[in-house]
């Protein structure tokens, strides 16, 4: 008698699990260290804290519209001050009589709703940079009211921020409640990207005109998005109003807005994590850096372009690693990007399969010809293992070209490199040796000059000659 097994079912909870565990691990990171920092830091961390949790509150909204909606909106420093004013003077009682604080806050939250649609609607119709400069207006529009409505606002002499009661009226208190509501929106706006809104946002990111085809509506699609993403502006804003305890309109400047456009961009469209992270490292960067505050602006500048330029080089990089080069046993040669890897080496030969986006060949200087190349369609190709001879992808290993490409990269890397620390030295050393050896400090800012301008040089000759290598 044959004895019959039964195999258990899956547990497909469990396993659902395990596959997102290496997404939820970096925030189960980022909550462990929020909740050990009062047991490491004193009253001042709980204030820089608090500060990083009200501004990821804002970005995770901001991040919507644009990391995954594709609108540059630069001026939403003004629904953070939209906020805090309409919390700060629902709890004062200045038009009407006061209210507790968390009853003004959901109000502040549906007032900046109605205004971050308000904002949003040139959407519709502007793009870029073109729509970056209505936000930047729509601020300075909500500054001057707060300067001109005295009666309410205060004018230049500024409002008192609301008070939280107990036991949110103490610094870890405080911190504790920014944190709960920073968690919530980030599983808010976690579950919007991964949802099948989020992914029609990207659509019309990156092909609006395929993605209205497919049936998916623009203005529906973004209005909400601006919706939510003005509520929770305007929700950082009274927690904003509530940390600085007293409010003026000098206190949302346009660096704010650089900042909360910067974390975005440092992390990257498409992502919850990268702004997350970026928030927190600015955050935390003019604390360490504060004997420069007085050039923040113009290091928020220096890391925007820093930032934009390792993200062309990392997309450049990736690109060139996953476009491989296949040599077939039969004479020919296909390339193109990866797709799926099922090969296994052994010894020189390969057993599986490799399925790429790209074409086959006959020569190899087709693969080098630009234009044949760039008419040729890509087709995914399935190359049995037994069939390939070499394989390999577009590093500095692969040809000459690619190590040209890679060279200058470094070159470049190491100009850029060479004027940051020319720059460096002398802020650093300028204010000391001017007022000790004026001659001294001369001599060193000509000798610098100089190596910069041999730097440059060798850069300007090198660039060509490599280039038409």
């Amino acid at each position: 008698m044959t004895a019959v097994t039964t195999t258990p079912p899956r547990d497909d909870t469990s396993r659902a699990f395990r596959a997102a565990l290496p997404h939820l691990a970096p925030f189960l990171a980022v909550l462990a260290a929020a909740l050990l920092l009062p047991l490491v830091g004193n009253d001042y961390w709980a204030l820089i804290g608090t500060r990083m949790a009200i501004y990821w509150v804002l970005v995770s909204g901001l991040n919507l519209v644009v990391g995954f909606a594709g609108h540059l909106a630069i001026g939403y420093v003004a629904l953070l001050t939209l906020g805090a004013y309409t919390t700060s003077v629902l709890v004062a009682g200045n038009v009407m009589p006061p209210l507790p604080v968390f009853a003004a806050l959901p109000i502040a939250a549906c007032v900046g709703a109605v205004f971050g649609v308000i904002v949003g609607l040139p959407a519709l119709r502007l793009r870029t940079f073109y729509f970056a400069m209505s936000t930047l207006g729509f601020a300075t529009i909500v500054t001057q009211i707060a300067l001109a409505w005295q009666s309410v606002t205060g004018g230049g002499i500024g409002i008192a921020g609301p008070e939280f009661p107990a036991p949110f009226n103490t610094a870890w208190g405080f911190y504790f409640l920014c944190m709960a509501i920073a968690a919530f929106t980030t599983w808010i706006s976690a579950n919007i990207a991964r949802s099948r809104f989020g992914r029609a946002l990207i659509a019309l990111r990156d092909a609006e005109v395929a993605a209205e085809a497919t049936g998916i509506s623009k203005p529906n699609m973004l209005i909400a998005i601006f919706l939510l993403a003005g509520a929770l502006a305007a929700v950082a804003g009274g927690l904003f109003a509530s940390l600085q305890t007293y409010i003026t309109p000098d206190a949302f400047t346009f660096d704010l807005s650089i900042l909360f456009f910067i974390a975005i961009l440092i992390g990257g469209r498409g992502s919850i994590l990268g702004p997350m992270l970026g928030t927190i490292i600015l955050t935390i960067l003019p604390e360490i850096a504060a004997p420069l505050a007085a050039w923040s602006t113009f290091l928020y500048a220096v890391l925007l372009l820093a930032m934009t330029f390792v993200g062309i080089k990392s997309y450049e990089y990736h690109d060139k690693f996953v476009h491989y080069e296949i040599t077939l046993k039969d004479g020919k040669f296909a390339d193109g990007h990866m797709v799926e890897n099922k090969l296994k080496r052994e010894g020189t030969n390969y057993t599986g399969y490799v399925v790429i986006s790209g074409h086959e060949v006959a020569d190899k200087k087709e693969l080098y010809d630009l234009h044949s190349h760039k008419a040729r369609p890509h087709h995914e190709l399935k190359i049995d293992g037994a069939q390939i001879l070499k394989m390999d992808n577009y590093g500095p290993w692969h040809n000459t070209y690619t190590a040209i490409y890679f060279t200058l990269t470094g070159l470049h890397a190491l100009h850029v490199i060479g004027g940051a620390i020319v720059i460096t030295y002398l802020w650093f050393t300028a204010g000391r040796m001017w007022k000790t050896g004026r001659e001294q400090f001369t001599n060193r800012i000509e000798v610098s000059g100089l190596f910069w301008h041999f730097v440059d040089l060798v850069w300007i000759f090198l660039f060509p000659v490599l280039y038409l290598l």
